[in-house]
C-alpha cells in the first residue's frame, strides 16, 4: 500500500463549518476555478511506447461541450466574478499542447497555467507515474503575484515557481477555501482540501467511444435525410438540372471513412499515418466526381481505374469498401417506411459543471456549501454512505452523527457514491447549465469531431 493521503488541517475544517449565505452580487466574492486537463477536459490516449527521439505529443480529444464551456468561462459576465487557471500533473510540453487544444486563442484569459514542475516532486517522482497531490494553499498564496503583468506562457516555460520567486512576500490573499473549486477526475487530488474539490467522471477511451457512436448515428441520420431527398427528386423530378448536380453527401461519407481510419490508427497505435494523404484525398475526390448514380446515391466506380487508383488503390481499398458498405446501408435505411430518428446521448459533464458554477457564484463559502452536500442539488443526497464493512461512514446531510474523520476518510478513499453517478443529479445540473448558456446567448452545441 502507498502512503496515506494527508488530512486537512483543523483550521481548514473550521472554515468549512462556517455559515454559507447567498450573495446578492456574485462580484462581491470572486471565485477561483482550477481546472485539470487529461481525464477532466479531454481524453489523451495512453502512449504505447517511449518515443525514440525525445517527447512526442499525443492526440488530444476534448470533452463534448468544451467550446460552450470555454465560452461560458470567458464571457464578460462570467469574468466579472470568476478567475480560471489550469493545474495539471502532466509535463510542461504536454500541458502547453493540451491547453492550446482546449482553449486556443483564449488561453490568455487563464490567470495561470501550472504543470508537473509545480507539484513539489523529487526528480524520481517527476519522471515516474506516482500519485500526486494538489495542495490548494499554494495557488491561494501565489495568486496575487499571478495577477501581475506577466506575459502569457512565461510561467509555463520558465516554471511558475521561478516566475513568482521574486513576488512580494506581503500581499493580499485573493482566494481561499471560501472561493475555490478544483475540477479534477481524481478523488485523491485534493486530500488536504477535500471540500473544495468537485470530482467528475473521468473522460476516458470508453466514454469517448460512446460519444463517437452517438456522433456516427447523428451523421448517419443527416445522410439518410439527404438520400431520401435525392430519391424523392429522382422519382418526382422538378428540374432535371438539379438531379444531375454532383452530390456533396458522397464526399462527406468518404471523408468520414478517412476520419474513422485516422482515429483507429491514432487510438490503437497499430498503424502508421500514411505519408500520401494529399494524394489519397485527390484520388477520393476524383473517384466521387467520376462516379455514376444508383438509385439516387453516388457510388464509386469499380473499374476503369485511373493511374492514381493503380498507384494508391491497395492502400485505399479498405476505405473504399467501408464507404460502399455504408452507402448501401444508408440507402436501405433511407427507403424504409418506419424509420425513426436515433437517440444520441453525449457526455454532459461540462454542462453539469456550468450548472454548478451558476449556483456557486452566489455562495459566500464554497467549502461549506460542498460539505453540506451542495453537489447533490435539489435532488438531494441518496441516503447514508456505507463502507465495505457495512458501517456508515457518511450520514445524510443534516445528521449530527457524522464525524470529521469519517467524512474525510470517505472522501479521501473515494468510498460511497459520487454525485455524477446518479442520472437525476447529473441531469438536474446539466439542465441548469443549458439554461445558463442560453441566458448568455451561448450556443449549446456538443462540438464533437472525429
Amino acid at each position: 500500500m502507498g502512503p496515506q493521503p494527508p488530512f486537512p488541517t483543523p483550521g481548514y475544517l473550521s472554515l468549512t463549518e462556517e455559515a454559507c449565505t447567498a450573495l446578492s452580487d456574485p462580484s462581491l466574492s470572486r471565485k477561483l476555478l482550477i481546472l485539470d486537463l487529461n481525464g477532466t477536459l479531454l481524453h489523451r490516449p495512453d502512449r504505447m511506447h517511449v518515443p525514440k527521439y525525445g517527447p512526442r505529443l499525443r492526440p488530444v480529444h476534448p470533452r463534448p461541450y468544451m467550446a460552450a464551456f470555454r465560452s461560458y468561462l470567458f464571457t464578460p459576465e462570467t469574468k466579472s466574478w470568476l478567475d480560471v487557471m489550469v493545474w495539471s500533473s502532466a509535463q510542461p510540453h504536454s500541458v502547453a499542447d493540451m491547453v492550446d487544444k482546449c482553449f486556443g486563442e483564449q488561453r490568455g484569459d487563464l490567470v495561470a497555467i501550472w504543470a508537473r514542475d509545480t507539484l513539489g516532486l523529487s526528480d524520481d517522482q517527476y519522471n515516474s507515474k506516482v500519485q500526486t497531490l494538489k495542495d490548494l494553499s499554494k495557488p491561494w498564496s501565489q495568486l496575487p503575484a499571478l495577477h501581475s503583468s506577466l506575459p502569457f506562457g512565461q510561467g509555463l516555460n520558465a516554471g511558475p515557481s521561478a516566475a513568482l520567486r521574486d513576488a512580494p512576500s506581503k500581499s493580499v490573499q485573493v482566494h481561499s477555501a471560501l472561493t475555490t473549486l478544483l475540477l479534477d477526475d481524481s478523488p485523491l487530488k485534493a486530500a488536504k482540501q477535500p471540500y473544495n474539490h468537485v470530482c467528475i467522471r473521468e473522460y476516458d477511451a470508453k466514454r469517448r467511444a460512446l460519444d463517437l457512436e452517438s456522433f456516427r448515428k447523428e451523421q448517419d441520420w443527416e445522410q439518410i435525410l439527404l438520400t431520401r431527398k435525392q430519391l424523392a427528386e429522382k422519382k418526382n423530378p422538378v428540374d432535371a438540372s438539379q438531379t444531375r448536380k454532383p452530390s456533396g453527401g458522397a464526399r462527406n461519407v468518404l471523408q468520414e471513412a478517412n476520419d474513422e481510419d485516422r482515429l483507429e490508427e491514432t487510438d490503437s497505435h497499430k498503424f502508421k499515418k500514411p505519408k500520401f494523404e494529399n494524394k489519397r484525398s485527390q484520388l477520393s475526390t476524383a473517384a466521387v466526381e467520376g462516379s455514376t448514380r444508383r438509385e439516387g446515391v453516388v457510388d464509386l466506380p469499380l473499374s476503369n481505374t485511373s493511374s492514381e487508383d493503380l498507384r494508391y488503390g491497395d492502400a485505399d481499398r479498405p476505405k473504399r469498401q467501408r464507404y460502399r458498405k455504408r452507402q448501401v446501408r444508408i440507402e436501405a435505411l433511407a427507403q424504409g417506411l418506419h424509420l425513426q430518428k436515433p437517440e444520441v446521448l453525449y457526455d454532459e459533464t461540462l454542462l453539469a459543471v456550468i450548472g454548478i458554477l451558476d449556483q456557486v457564484r452566489r455562495q459566500s463559502n464554497v467549502a461549506a456549501w460542498l460539505r453540506a452536500g451542495g453537489l447533490w442539488g435539489p435532488v438531494g443526497r441518496p441516503g447514508p454512505i456505507v463502507g465495505n464493512d457495512g458501517m456508515i461512514v457518511v450520514e445524510p446531510v443534516g445528521s449530527s452523527n457524522a464525524g470529521d474523520a469519517g467524512e474525510i476518510s470517505a472522501i479521501a478513499g473515494a468510498a460511497g457514491p459520487m454525485w455524477f453517478e446518479y442520472p437525476a443529479t447529473m441531469d438536474s445540473w446539466a439542465r441548469r447549465g443549458r439554461r445558463a448558456l442560453e441566458g448568455l446567448g451561448i450556443p449549446v452545441e456538443h462540438g464533437m469531431v472525429r
